[in-house]
């Protein structure tokens, strides 16, 4: 019987291996530098916006902002959970600062804040800031880390060809079956896995916790002393408990969700991996393999080799 497509099951195994191998580590070594980000970052040279932004995605920034807001004493909640604007932008603020604030001044609550024009404009050029600067992974970065999957996936309907010719001409696959699923897996992981940030922005992140560890809602730091500014970088850090643990009573009354170190999601607004022979391994002369056909000569794919 003739070798499908005109190649021996143990040539096409070795082949489609070897693409595969050639194809995963190169898509690994372009991906590692794709989402390397600048070699030098620090993230106490960002706002407490910024960093929030970074680490928890635009709602967090957004509730960075807020707490700046309510800590220099510029914003208060009522009962009914309504925001109201009780001073003017203080020293120091951002221009997301003003926007959340002008925002509260028309009476919307927290989670309608980001329905206001003017905060979502600025939430969009943070976005854009930390893109260009490295520290977030932008859509056209995506698009060239998934070439090397997009071949891995190519490989893998070659393998699925290779498997259906294979068995339409009586050869063994199983071999090929189970050298072609894995492909396909880590070729289908890849393309859908985009990380948000750059390692840079991660190890930069990592840092600053331990930097500013002394500023964890566990740690009970004394928040009077340490102002608006570092209060709003603590909850870029930490989340929102630490607005719960320094002014629990305005974050009940302005609803906003009680989460420990950017552990959860902030809200609906948030922004944040062949060709025939026997597939029975090393067949004596008498044992049957896949498809009926026999394995010979003691090879471990069986004379005729379990690639299809």
């Amino acid at each position: 019987m003739a070798d499908t497509w005109g190649i021996s099951g143990p040539t096409f195994l070795m082949l489609f291996a070897a693409a595969a191998a050639v194809v995963l580590v190169g898509t690994l070594i372009h991906r590692s530098r794709l989402f390397a980000g600048p070699g030098q970052v620090r993230v106490d040279q960002l706002s407490p916006q910024h960093t929030a932004y970074l680490n928890g995605g635009a709602a967090l920034a957004v509730y960075s902002s807020l707490t700046f807001l309510r800590q220099s004493g510029v914003v208060a909640a009522d009962s009914a959970g309504r925001l109201t604007r009780t001073g003017g932008l203080p020293p120091g603020g951002t221009p997301l600062d003003a926007a959340v604030l002008h925002a509260v001044g028309n009476g919307l609550r927290t989670k309608e804040l980001h329905t206001d024009r003017s905060v979502a404009e600025a939430l969009a050029a943070i976005g854009e800031e930390l893109r260009r600067g490295g520290l977030t992974v932008g859509p056209d970065v995506v698009s060239r880390a998934r070439r090397g999957p997009l071949l891995l996936l190519a490989l893998f309907a070659v393998g699925v060809v290779r498997i259906l010719s294979g068995i339409a001409n009586d050869r063994p696959v199983t071999f090929l079956v189970l050298l072609v699923i894995p492909v396909g897996i880590l070729g289908l992981v890849l393309f859908v896995r985009k990380p948000r940030r750059t390692r840079a922005a991660e190890n930069a992140l990592l840092q600053a916790k331990r930097h500013f560890n002394h500023l964890r809602p566990a740690s009970r730091p004394a928040w009077d002393t340490y102002g608006p500014a570092q209060t709003a970088l603590a909850v870029g850090l930490f989340g929102t408990a630490v607005l719960w643990a320094a002014d629990p009573a305005f974050a009940g009354e302005s609803e906003i969700p009680e989460r420990d170190d950017t552990s959860g999601a902030y809200g609906p607004f948030y922004s944040g991996s062949d060709g025939g022979g026997s597939s029975g391994g090393d067949s004596g002369g008498g044992s049957s393999c896949s498809s009926g056909s026999s394995c010979g000569g003691g090879s471990s794919c069986g004379g005729g080799g379990c690639g299809g």
